[in-house]
């Protein structure tokens, strides 16, 4: 008898996570390995498609969870390793940069409309977005953060108008 591979979709959500395996209830068991578990993080999106793609409009985490065992099952989406700590502190480091540089732009939106007395608390808080923008930089592990924060061109822009 051929026993198929397992494949388990998780819902992850606040208060719980939501397990469901294909094979339904097909027990399973992983070594710990320096490995670990093969891990599929995907878009929402495509899983969101397949479900309407095979009738499971409703929505509930146990739903979500089963779906997304089916969608690996069927879709066998990559296999990708996870990131290791240094890896993950980069990509929050750039995302927190990529929030300073929005807040700024708002800001700066904001200064060219508002009266002359709002202004000059934009001002301050634009010089302090400046600053946590050019410490986010800073402590990227790469040899040069203002190439890490787009070279040159960048921080002309973010400067403009002092």
């Amino acid at each position: 008898m051929e026993t198929s591979q397992p494949f388990v979709g998780i819902d992850v959500s606040s208060q719980r996570l939501d397990v469901d395996t294909v094979p339904v209830s097909q027990p399973f068991s992983e070594p710990n390995n320096e490995d670990g578990l093969p891990v599929v993080i995907t878009n929402p999106k495509n899983v969101r498609h397949f479900a309407k793609a095979i009738g499971r409009l409703a929505k509930t985490d146990k739903l979500d969870a089963q779906v997304l065992a089916l969608y690996a099952e069927r879709v066998h989406p990559p296999v990708q390793p996870l990131r290791d700590q240094e890896q993950l502190e980069l990509a929050n480091l750039m995302t927190r940069r990529r929030q300073l540089q929005g807040m700024i732009v708002m800001e700066e939106n904001r200064r060219r409309t508002c009266t002359p007395q709002v202004r000059a608390n934009i001002d301050l808080s634009l010089a302090h977005l400046r600053r946590l923008l050019i410490q986010s930089c800073s402590l990227t592990t790469i040899n040069d953060p203002i190439e890490a924060c787009g070279g040159g061109d960048q921080f002309s822009v973010v400067f403009q108008g002092d």
